[in-house]
């Protein structure tokens, strides 16, 4: 009786996480920010060819001071590969079916929209090329 009730203590501490130590749970902390990362690039480009390179800064314990940066590649309208920038944030959410915090990428719309702006109002000069 005593083995079946330590048995099931057992499990119940792995399910939750209790008996992950920080430094477990800052490396799954990583792990799933990569994962969701690479995830979100695939749902925000429509026609993804390919990720060049994905990064993120994770320096401090807090996932929702993480950011990133992804390049893609996707294939435009009439058929030819272009490229594109995708910054990301990321938040940590508690609860699920394992009642476990995780860690989610999402691209930054914001700060894209911020870039676009910039770069419409940056003065054009003569004989430069639009790229």
């Amino acid at each position: 009786m005593k083995t079946n009730i330590f048995a099931i203590a057992v499990v119940v501490v792995l399910v939750c996480g209790c008996g992950e130590n920080s430094e477990r749970r800052m490396e799954r902390f990583k792990r799933e920010a990569q994962a969701s990362q690479l995830a979100s690039c695939s749902n925000a480009v429509v026609g993804l060819r390919g990720i060049v390179r994905a990064s993120i800064d994770d320096m401090g314990n807090n996932p929702a001071q993480w950011t990133g940066e992804a390049v893609v590649e996707f294939v435009n309208v009439r058929g030819g590969v272009e490229r594109t920038n995708l910054p990301f944030y990321f938040r940590q959410q508690a609860g699920g079916l394992d009642n476990t915090a995780h860690v989610v990428a999402f691209v930054d719309e914001k700060k894209m929209y911020n870039e676009t702006i910039r770069e419409l109002q940056r003065p054009k000069w003569k004989g430069e090329r639009n790229e």
